[in-house]
């Protein structure tokens, strides 16, 4: 069943969704048997907003799907939003434009809806119930500028994860809500996410969740529960710095030649 799902608008007058398909830690299985099943569940659900990252190590996934997709006449390349990033390895000018047409060609695409600069990540930000962000989206605001929240659902399966980190899917207040709405958790999360006007992009590779996380659009959160979110005490990060995640994941130094070495696997 595909949901209809509304838009958000750049500052050039570009749309797109404000739920998209994340795809970080889908680099865990990159082979396409395992991923394109995901990708296909997500396109019938009314997903069309694809989220990638050249470190991911699954661009060339999805453009193959996509392509496959766009040539059998299933879907058109304008429906379609891709985000990727510009990673940190890569920031010169020359090295940049190189990673611009890798990325293009492993997107079977002429051309890329979104680039961003992977770190400091821009506008696509960790935002959740314990990490609001109400002033960078308010200044964000002002200036016209989108916003998109990753790890809205708490990123459970983020590296390097303290087991004493607080969950947002077990925050009293959703857990209440979920009853009071007859939604799940998850549900719950990403509709107040969308309600500020936040692009959210949860990812998921189990097609019955796919289905679930999208569910959000046949209810509202009436204002006095929107409101209560910002009686929520608890701030806090989950995730650690880019530079951090890649010296745990990775075990090397920063300025080691391996991750040049590790990241030129990933994207030859």
């Amino acid at each position: 069943m595909s949901t209809k799902i509304p838009m958000i608008k750049f500052s050039n007058g570009v749309e797109f969704q404000l739920f998209g398909l994340g795809t970080w830690e889908s680099f865990h299985s990159t082979d396409a048997l395992t991923f394109k099943p995901a990708l296909e569940a997500a396109l019938d659900a009314g997903y069309r907003h694809f989220d990638t990252a050249q470190v991911y190590g699954n661009e060339h996934i999805i453009g193959e799907f996509l392509d496959e997709k766009i040539t059998s006449g299933q879907i058109k390349r304008s429906d379609i939003f891709i985000t990727t990033k510009l990673a940190p390895l890569f920031y010169h000018p020359g090295a940049a434009e190189q990673a611009i047409q890798k990325s293009l060609e492993n997107l079977k695409t002429e051309y890329i809806d979104l680039f961003l600069i992977h770190m400091p990540f821009g506008f696509e930000v960790e935002c959740h119930i314990l990490l609001p962000q109400n002033e960078l989206f308010v200044f964000a605001k002002k200036l016209g500028i989108t916003f998109t929240s990753y790890a809205t659902l708490g990123s459970p399966g983020r590296p390097n994860k303290d087991p004493n980190d607080p969950n947002p899917t077990e925050v009293p207040l959703v857990l209440e809500l979920s009853k009071k709405y007859k939604k799940t958790p998850s549900q719950i999360l990403l509709r107040q996410m969308i309600q500020r006007g936040i692009a959210v992009i949860p990812k998921s590779t189990n097609p019955d969740r796919l289905q679930q996380n999208i569910n959000i659009f046949d209810f509202e959160l009436c204002e006095e529960d929107m409101a209560k979110f910002n009686e929520i005490k608890t701030k806090k990060w989950l995730f650690k710095s880019f530079w951090e995640m890649l010296k745990v994941t990775l075990n090397i130094r920063l300025m080691d030649i391996k991750i040049w070495q590790w990241y030129k696997r990933r994207i030859d």
